[in-house]
């Protein structure tokens, strides 16, 4: 007669149950990982994008002084620019400097201009954009930026003046003498003193 035999569940390797639920904890962890991963990505993609800037040529000829070299070289139209770089129009010559957000600085003839810097606010409401206008004359247009964040403040310090600009459209002219007119929105003027350096 023959006999059956019956399993013996008792013989199981008490790890044998625990593998599902370590092999789900161990998905989870790499799948949060990755989540993190690509956020990051995108985030440090975007950091990039902010602190570019692309200068387009509208008539005339320019030239640009990249941080940290010595010698002018010519500007293209679409050249992108970067922080600590100089740009300076030639006669009869016109162009635009093109932010993220569609702000736009506007250079006229013999003009020199330097991209300071370009860095977060304090408070965390955008970003700051330093200029210094060395001569010539410039037009700014503060843009709304797609994603509803508060747009590009402008800072631009003449050999007198520091302009800062709240969301505006102005011009500022430095030639023989300081001129600020505000278009549209407003701008906060101080009048630097020359003792203080």
């Amino acid at each position: 007669m023959m006999r059956r035999r019956r399993p013996n569940l008792s013989r199981r390797h008490p790890l044998d149950l625990l593998w599902p639920f370590l092999l789900l904890i161990l998905i989870g962890v790499i799948a949060v990982l990755l989540v993190q991963f690509v956020m990051t990505w995108f985030d440090q993609r975007q950091t990039e994008l902010r602190n570019k800037m692309y200068f387009y040529l509208d008539r005339g000829g320019a030239s640009v002084l990249p941080w940290g070299q010595t010698e002018w070289t010519k500007a293209y139209h679409g050249q992108l620019v970067l922080e600590g770089d100089l740009l300076r129009m030639g006669r009869l010559s016109r162009g635009v400097l093109a932010f993220f957000d569609d702000s736009a600085v506007r250079m006229e003839a013999d003009t020199k201009l330097e991209i300071d810097s370009i860095k977060p606010m304090e408070r965390g409401e955008g970003d700051q954009v330093q200029l210094v206008l060395s001569s010539g004359q410039i037009w700014l247009a503060s843009g709304d930026s797609d994603d509803g964040s508060a747009p590009l403040q402008f800072v631009v310090n003449t050999d007198h003046l520091r302009i800062t600009s709240y969301g505006t459209v102005l011009e500022v002219m430095s030639t023989d003498r300081e001129t600020v007119r505000v278009m549209e929105g407003e701008a906060l003027v101080e009048i630097l003193d020359a003792r203080e350096g």
